[in-house]
């Protein structure tokens, strides 16, 4: 047996000790730290029909695995699936500072549903090593869990467009199609924009929004979100704060589309929230559509007839620095 063969099957021993719960005091000899690196051999492409599959390229983990023996751990691709990320990692062993073998491993991080990282499970294992591996190793899965999130969250929001001020959306009155008004994929094609399925930023939606003006004036604004909302477009309000525009159906007499801008911070925090517009038809109607400007005022207009009454008004509202959005003169 040689020598590499030999400080194989010791590492293989020794990642077995950390999922199945070694008591060894390894601490010390097998501390994991995240590092950079570009002397990585990419791996093939993996074959899969698992939602999207996106390359994270130099991020990599180190551990000790003897006297002159380290192995790098450097995510080569990741394959996500709701709140589960799959990653195969590229994994080279090098001894006295030399690369002496290559092979690979494959990890699936499982997040729960405020982006905690809930378990790590290496692959043709049922352990998860959040419980069973050393305090330093652990600590260190889960630092690159934040930094793998972070990452994907970034690579998804790179999917949902930038919005180009100044920009409107007038509501059609007089629409050629009568889905215009009921079916949220022909409303969007009339003011060519495309909804997004970027799940983080879809998750991040905030369904309890409260309407600025009264139900007299406008009541179809308070009836409730229904289903799913989708990102549409994103502005970027400081360093530290981003709004996110939202289109989804509310329920009425019957189900129809809205639209809808939210203000985040850097931690997914959500501020603030605005209904920009919709459409309403039924035996009273109305609509609501907007204009945002490159100061990020957004100019509203609202109308609601019903009764033989007719409700006409013009908002203006700022985006302020720290995502509020406040009326404006």
């Amino acid at each position: 047996m040689t020598f590499i063969q030999t400080n194989k099957i010791l590492i293989l021993k020794f990642l077995l000790c950390l999922i199945i719960g070694c008591k060894k005091n390894i601490d010390k000899q097998n501390i994991l730290t995240i590092s950079d690196t570009r002397k990585v051999k990419k791996a093939d492409p993996i074959s899969t029909h698992i939602n999207d599959s996106i390359k994270i390229q130099d991020k990599s983990f180190v551990i000790s695995c003897g006297t002159s023996c380290a192995v790098t751990y450097t995510a080569n691709q990741i394959i996500k699936d709701n709140f589960t990320y799959k990653v195969t990692f590229n994994v080279d062993m090098y001894i006295n500072e030399e690369l002496a073998e290559t092979y690979k491993e494959i990890y699936s991080f499982v997040y729960d549903d405020l982006r905690n990282i809930n378990k790590i499970i290496l692959e043709g294992t049922n352990q998860n090593a959040l419980e069973t591996l050393p305090n330093g190793a652990k600590k260190t899965f889960i630092e690159f869990s934040k930094i793998l999130l972070k990452t994907m969250i970034s690579q998804n929001d790179k999917n949902v467009k930038e919005l180009i001020v100044p920009f409107c959306l007038k509501i059609d009155t007089l629409p050629k199609s009568n889905y215009y008004q009921t079916n949220l994929d022909t409303f969007l094609l009339h003011h060519n924009i495309a909804k997004t399925n970027e799940l983080n930023l879809n998750t991040q939606f905030h369904k309890n929004t409260e309407d600025f003006v009264s139900d007299k004036q406008a009541n179809f604004m308070h009836y409730p979100f229904n289903g799913n909302a989708f990102a549409i477009r994103k502005l970027k309000v400081s360093n530290t704060i981003n709004a996110v525009f939202y289109t989804y159906l509310f329920d009425s007499e019957i189900i129809q589309p809205r639209i809808e801008i939210q203000t985040f911070d850097d931690k997914q925090t959500n501020i603030d929230n605005l209904i920009i517009a919709s459409t309403f038809s039924s035996e009273c109607s109305g609509y609501r559509d907007f204009c945002i400007d490159k100061h990020k005022i957004i100019t509203i207009n609202n109308y609601y007839y019903c009764d033989g009454i007719e409700y006409k008004n013009l908002y203006k509202y700022k985006i302020s620095n720290s995502g509020k959005f406040v009326l404006s003169e």
